[in-house]
Parts: C-alpha cells; structure tokens; sequence
C-alpha cells in the first residue's frame, strides 16, 4: 500500500521509522508478519546488514531502499533523538517523485531542523559524507571545492546545478543560497565564468537561468 501510494505522480509522503522498536523486534517470531510487512519480504533479516544501537543506518537505508525500489523515486531521512544524547528513537522518511520535492523538504527542514531533529546521520562516526578531500575542510571551502571537483567538465545552468547537489549531497546542509554564494566566490576567484542570461548583466547576482561554465576548454558540454 505505502509502495502504491509512494509511486503516484505528484504525491510526497512522510514516514515514521520506528528504528529503536524495529530493532528490538527484528528477529522476535512474533513480530514477523509485521516486519515482512513493514520491509515487504521475508529476507529481511539476511538482507539487512549490520547494525546495533549506535548505528542504525543499515536499517533505516535497507528500509528506504526498498521503497525506492517501488515507490517514490527519492527518499530522504531525518533522525530524532534522546535530549542531551547520541541516541537514536526514530526517522522521518521523506518520500517524493519530483527533484523539487527534495529540495524543498531539504530547506525546510534545514530551517526548522535544529535541537534533537536533524538530519541523518548527523553523527560524526557514521557521516555519509565523509569522504574524499572535502572530509578535511569545512563550510564554504568544502562546498567550492565539491562544485569543482563535481562539474569541471561542464557549463551548466544554476538551476540544474543545484537540482543536482541536493541529489549528491542529500545529508550536508548547504541549500540553494549556499551554492549561489560559492558561485559568487568561484567567480571572484576566476575558476568559473557566470554567464547572465536571467539576472543582471555587469551585476553579480546568480539566478536561476544562468549558466555556469566550470570549463576551461574550448569544448564544452552541455547538460
């Protein structure tokens, strides 16, 4: 049923995962019928992987990627936890088929997600995004760095740009005014060229419709 409706065009749904009583429950008989139901087979144990109370990441992703496997296209996770502790008690799984689904649960939530209500995993330990050289620098520098690495091959427009970094880059924080910001710098620092088909020539400014040429060759590819 969660699938079916998940799968609808134009439909966005939010899911509470139970993680901590999944995980006291998992391998109970009793409970069974409820977890195949819940993960939609009954390989649900050996297909889960490892996890324990300090990381249930394996859980929560096993669980995401099955819906996506037949439900909405995109998923994302939020994680609530104890006050005044690293532990988990539950996920918000957000569920969309469109790209601006994402990006405007992502900047909601990056308003209103604070206290014990965050994104997951926001623990060190278990950060997905902890990796490669932008695991060494932090902020905007790492968010530069991501947009060169990621697109030196390319002109393409901001609003695509951006579309794209919330799909990569689905637990950082940055939103659309932050990768507008480290436009700016990269522009200022000559490592792209703005060129201001929707915002004002001779200005600064980067909207949507600009296009952004990370390039230095002749030859440019278009996406």
């Amino acid at each position: 049923m969660i699938t079916e409706i998940g799968a609808t065009d134009q439909f966005e749904m939010i899911i509470t995962f139970m993680s901590r009583d999944i995980n006291r429950f998992l391998e109970n008989e009793d409970h069974s019928d409820a977890m195949e139901t819940t993960f939609g087979t009954p390989n649900y144990i050996d297909e889960v992987g490892d996890f324990d109370a300090e990381n249930w990441e394996p859980l929560v992703e096993y669980y995401t990627n099955r819906i996506e496997g037949v439900g909405p296209e995109l998923t994302f996770e939020y994680l609530i936890t104890e006050p005044d502790t690293r532990q988990t008690v539950y996920y918000l799984v957000f569920g969309t088929n469109h790209p601006n689904g994402l990006k405007t649960m992502r900047d909601v939530m990056n308003i209103c997600g604070t206290g014990n209500f965050g994104y997951a995993p926001k623990i060190v330990d278990h950060d997905r995004e902890q990796s490669g050289l932008a695991a060494f620098t932090s902020g905007m520098e790492a968010t530069k760095e991501f947009l060169v690495d990621s697109f030196s091959e390319y002109r393409i427009e901001f609003r695509k740009m951006v579309e794209m970094c919330y799909k990569m880059r689905k637990y950082e924080d940055d939103v659309e005014s932050d990768y507008r910001k480290a436009i700016q710098d990269l522009e200022k620092e000559g490592k792209v060229e703005v060129i201001r088909r929707a915002s004002k020539t001779g200005g600064s400014g980067v909207t949507k419709g600009d296009l952004i040429d990370f390039r230095n060759e002749e030859e440019l590819e278009d996406i």
